[in-house]
């Protein structure tokens, strides 16, 4: 008779690699690393392009409730820290991660992060890396820059826009190409001087923002949403629903729900969520009403008083909009119409967070540096300490 040992080495031999992968694929990122030093077949497993895709998808969706994390980045006056926070408590986990000085968050996708200042970078919360990007060759006059990925090519592309030429960086290819001699930005469609990380949000395939509307002409309206297409490099516009068009709308945001493309719109009245169908080839109109419900007058006094970004964050699980503005970070609940103030003390941007393994084996990537957590001592360990300085 075998003994205990034996039974499991022969067993674990005959586990198939598919089956290894399919539960690998469902593990967080901190222990795949620490896994690829189990055995060769494993290490072969979790360092193929083709599992770091598989992993992007299967460990979200395995995910959904019990593990999702909020990306939280916020600034000084001289640097900017990442960090994460759970989404039913709110409580950092881990540690942070500093950017360079005085960067600016141009983009968050799958994953990855794209900061700007001096140079574009691209960082991967998630292996604690970075990378710089080569010098963009139409720099000197972009216009926006904007992060997102390909799911044709598996491919994460950073665009820098100008009013009559664009230029996209593939992550596969770690170049530039630039596209000259084209209308990229209509003058029609009133875009904004500069594009910011919160007036833009990625869903699928595509970033979306509203055109910019023009306050000083009380005749013009926002009827439209430029969007950029990641698989054809190609910039669209969509026309808004009629029911959300309207001096009386105070109020309007992008959001993503069930991977779709969400506009949240207050007005005194009402609130309403519309959605952006996926299949808008079938002869019907591309949106559908999702949600609608009364509003809370106070929140709308809140949000009339100040300027705030269109994206923000929805969380599906709990009903809540969380949206940061004037040094503060609220929620609110669609279903009971309620909002408070999760932090009173947040200047920074808050967003979804998936782990990601891309790029934990290029040797391109550098380390983040990481600050060190700042412990609390109990008291017995402060009077402890205090004994010791004065002896």
């Amino acid at each position: 008779m075998r003994n205990h040992k034996e039974i499991r080495k022969s067993d674990s031999e005959y586990i198939p690699l598919h089956l290894c992968e399919e539960i690998l694929a469902r593990l967080p990122v901190k222990d795949l690393l620490r896994f690829r030093y189990v055995c060769k077949s494993w290490c072969s497993i979790i360092d193929s392009s083709v599992f770091t895709y598989m992993h992007l998808k299967l460990y979200k969706n395995n995910n959904h409730h019990e593990n999702n994390l909020v990306l939280c980045s916020e600034y000084n006056q001289k640097q900017k820290t990442l960090y994460l926070r759970r989404i039913n408590t709110f409580r950092q986990i881990g540690e942070r991660i500093e950017t360079h000085q005085n960067s600016l968050l141009r983009g968050s996708c799958k994953g990855l992060l794209l900061t700007e200042k001096e140079d574009m970078r691209l960082w991967n919360f998630s292996i604690r890396k970075f990378l710089i990007l080569p010098h963009c060759p139409i720099q000197d006059n972009v216009t926006y820059v904007v992060l997102g990925f390909a799911p044709s090519t598996n491919d994460y592309k950073v665009v820098a826009f100008t009013y009559d030429s664009m230029a996209v960086y593939s992550l596969h290819d770690h170049r530039w190409k630039v596209k000259n001699n084209m209308t990229i930005m209509n003058p029609m469609w009133h875009v904004r001087p500069k594009l910011y990380y919160k007036d833009v949000i990625f869903v699928e395939n595509a970033v979306y923002w509203f055109e910019f509307s023009n306050r000083f002409k009380e005749e013009y309206q926002q009827n439209h949403i430029v969007s950029f297409d990641f698989d054809v490099e190609a910039i669209n516009l969509l026309v808004l629903p009629d029911k959300i068009i309207g001096k009386e709308i105070i109020a309007r945001f992008l959001c993503s729900i069930n991977d779709l493309l969400a506009v949240f719109c207050v007005s005194i009245e009402s609130t309403c969520i519309w959605i952006l169908e996926k299949d808008r080839g079938n002869g019907k109109a591309p949106w559908r009403q999702w949600h609608s419900g009364e509003t809370n007058v106070d929140f709308c006094e809140l949000i009339h008083r100040y300027y705030l970004h269109s994206n923000i964050l929805y969380l599906q699980d709990i009903n809540t909009f969380f949206i940061g503005f004037n040094g503060q970070l609220i929620s609110y609940n669609i279903k009971n119409n309620k909002f408070q103030y999760v932090m009173k003390k947040f200047y920074g941007d808050v967003d979804t967070y998936v782990e990601s393994l891309v790029s934990h084996t290029d040797s391109k990537w550098s380390d983040a540096y990481i600050r060190p957590r700042k412990v609390r001592k109990n008291s017995r360990q402060m009077q402890i300490q205090q004994d010791q300085n004065a002896s």
